[in-house]
Parts: structure tokens; C-alpha cells; sequence
């Protein structure tokens, strides 16, 4: 098990009565996307407040807010990122899916084998971690690099910011605790100074 800060990009509604304490009492909120990549669940970036940041124009939000909230990655979790038997499980799914006649491989993506094998009641995980390759061009940040060379002359690189999310079956998945506002400083809450930087 380690433990990580999860960042939740969210629409500001502040202008629209929403109280900054009801907010963070509520949180964290489920994606309203159908098109969301890991599936039903409330979303997280992995320890990169930066694609939190750059998320919000992204999802077309007019002003945002970001929170951020502990959470510790056990075997409750589906790691995509740091488990090769989870890869390879996947993998294997995939691939059966793709022989299966009955079903359009065009169709075929993480969120839907994910439903399947919820379906199947084959899914005993409470969250989803990945790393979606291409997910964003960079971090567009001027202050910060999106990359580093491995070797002088060679494509090899080390990404600084990757793409990496979190998605939760529910709320409390993951131990998932101190949910509060960090951005915009005049929203962030006085205790994340302590407990997020």
C-alpha cells in the first residue's frame, strides 16, 4: 500500500449559492460524463496538481475549482499503472472480446471491459488507477517542463506530468479522506496548507 493526493476538478459554483463548506462536505462527486474513460466513478489525478489545473478548460468549465483529498492505493484498487497482473488481466479480457463475434471491437475500451466484467460480477475492485497515454499533448505551463531526455540524441524521455488518474466505485473508496479546497487561493481551505503542500 502507499498513499497519494488525489485531484478533483470541478466546476465553480460558488457564484451560483453553492457554500464552500457544503462543497467539500459533500465531496468527492461522481463524473457526469458518458464518455468517462475508467468508467462510473469520481475521478482523480494522481498527485499532479498541474492536470488538475490544466483539466478545468479542458472540460469547458468557465472557472473551477480543484480539491484535493488523501487516498491510499491497496489491492482494492485495479492498477493498470503499477500492477502487470492487472495489465495482463485486461489484456486478457481484451483480447477475448475481440475474438467474441457478437461483439463491435470498435466499441471495445477500458470503461466498457470494465462494466463487462462488472456485469459479470468478475470486478471485486473499489477503484481504477491508469495511465492514459496521450490523454493530453502537455501541461502547457510555462513554469514547469513536460518532459526530460533519458539520453542526449535518443527519443527516450521521461514524462513529468503523466497522465495518471484515479477512479473510485464510491466515495469512500480507498480510504478516500480530508477532501478540501486547494485552488483558487481565495476558495482554498486555511488546513490544505498543512496537509497538501
Amino acid at each position: 500500500m502507499f498513499k497519494t493526493i488525489g485531484y478533483q476538478t470541478l466546476e465553480d459554483r460558488f457564484e451560483q449559492g453553492q457554500h464552500l463548506e457544503d462543497l467539500e462536505i459533500n465531496g468527492p462527486y461522481q463524473a457526469r460524463r458518458r464518455n468517462a474513460w475508467l468508467g462510473t466513478g469520481y475521478y482523480f489525478w494522481d498527485d499532479d496538481i498541474l492536470l488538475a489545473k490544466n483539466w478545468g478548460p479542458r472540460a469547458r468549465y468557465g472557472s473551477y475549482v480543484i480539491c484535493a483529498a488523501q487516498l491510499d492505493i491497496d489491492e482494492s484498487c485495479f492498477d493498470l499503472l503499477g500492477s502487470g497482473s492487472h495489465r495482463r488481466q485486461l489484456e486478457e479480457v481484451f483480447h477475448d472480446m475481440c475474438d467474441d463475434d457478437e461483439i463491435n471491437n470498435e466499441r471495445i475500451t477500458v470503461a466498457y471491459i470494465i462494466e463487462h466484467l462488472r456485469e459479470m460480477d468478475a470486478f471485486p475492485y473499489d477503484a481504477i488507477r491508469a495511465y492514459g497515454e496521450n490523454s493530453f499533448i502537455s501541461v502547457s505551463d510555462e513554469d514547469y517542463e513536460d518532459f526530460v531526455q533519458l539520453a542526449i540524441g535518443k527519443m527516450a524521455r521521461v514524462n513529468l506530468h503523466p497522465e495518471v488518474q484515479i477512479c473510485l466505485v464510491n466515495q469512500d473508496s480507498l480510504n478516500c479522506r480530508n477532501f478540501m479546497v486547494v485552488y483558487p487561493d481565495e476558495y482554498k481551505n486555511p488546513d490544505a496548507e498543512m496537509l497538501y503542500f
